[in-house]
């Protein structure tokens, strides 16, 4: 076997920004490249001083695997909870043929999932170019990220960031404007002039006032998994019309949903999913707000990097 090609952070920052993963996003999931029904659990195993995290997934051309290692206590020790690598497989025989900083895919995967939503539900709403407040809940690295990508794609009048900790998101508001981006601290008031809000916390509790959120608000919340953890209230998710990343992976691991209605009632509304999104294969109900759901899954990963992929070797062929 050749020598593997790995990329740092910093190559696939050039590579690749959040516009470009939701163009990738989208052609994956128009072109019937992937299937988010299609995707397993996320696998969970012990190692020393943690667990291991592994996220295979499977398209037409490669295949893939990310590898994590959560450590509790390393931020203690000045160390990143999250790190690993990601592995991409040629399906012809199954080679690997690069692999490439996990953590920082995971930064770009997120955020540009989120914007194809919003895109799409922008749109469905006749919304768009009248996005005036986004409201960002979360101060850590996917909060910038989110910034980001509504800056660049949505362009609201403001986006608002709320946090716990006033320090933590006067940080991000003072990164975020000597940047250009028009942004600003604030509480979770601000969520009754939203017409945007997203959530990208590690909340184990709702972090969103429903009596707050105005009938025609688009909500995404993408900062959690597990049936334990949720950053909506189960009021919402009942009066909102709902979509999720995987109608499957909802039910597996959707907390911001199953607390509102069981399993077999979700199934019986056969939720549309971001491949219907993509398609255009949905419908909203007027005078309800619209819930996007997301738990993290591992096609949109292998999608991303199959695309750094591609435009690596594109780069290194002239």
């Amino acid at each position: 076997m050749t020598t593997m090609q790995y990329l740092d952070a910093t190559r696939m920052r050039q590579l690749i920004g959040i516009r470009g993963g939701v163009d990738a996003l989208h052609r994956a999931l128009n072109d019937d490249a992937v299937n988010p029904e299609n995707d397993g659990p996320r696998l969970f195993e012990q190692a020393p001083e943690g667990e291991f995290l592994l996220m295979p997934s499977m398209a037409t051309d490669f295949c893939g695997v990310k590898t994590l290692t959560l450590a509790p206590d390393n931020p203690a020790r000045g160390k990143p909870r999250v790190q690993g690598v990601y592995t991409l497989f040629r399906n012809e025989d199954l080679a690997p043929v690069m692999m490439m900083d996990a953590t920082e895919l995971t930064l770009v995967r997120t955020p540009a999932t989120t914007m194809l939503a919003a895109k799409h539900l922008i749109r469905a709403k006749n919304m768009t170019g009248k996005i005036r407040t986004a409201v960002i809940f979360g101060t850590g690295p996917q909060s910038e990220k989110h910034a980001r990508g509504i800056a660049e794609l949505i362009r609201p009048e403001k986006i608002v960031i709320v946090g716990r900790r006033d320090d933590a998101a006067e940080q991000i508001v003072r990164h975020l404007r000597s940047e250009g981006i028009a942004v600003q601290q604030g509480t979770s008031l601000a969520v009754a002039e939203a017409d945007l809000v997203v959530t990208v916390t590690a909340s184990k509790e709702s972090i969103v006032d429903d009596q707050l959120v105005r009938d025609d608000a688009i909500v995404l919340s993408v900062g959690t998994h597990g049936l334990e953890a949720r950053e909506v209230p189960p009021a919402l998710a009942r009066r909102a019309d709902v979509v999720v990343e995987g109608r499957t992976s909802a039910m597996r691991e959707g907390g911001n949903i199953i607390p509102a209605r069981s399993v077999q009632e979700w199934q019986e509304m056969d939720l549309p999913n971001i491949q219907d999104l993509a398609k255009g294969h949905f419908a909203l109900t007027a005078g309800r707000p619209v819930l996007f759901s997301g738990v993290g899954m591992a096609w949109e990963d292998l999608v991303i990097a199959s695309e750094i992929y591609h435009r690596h070797q594109s780069e290194e062929s002239e």
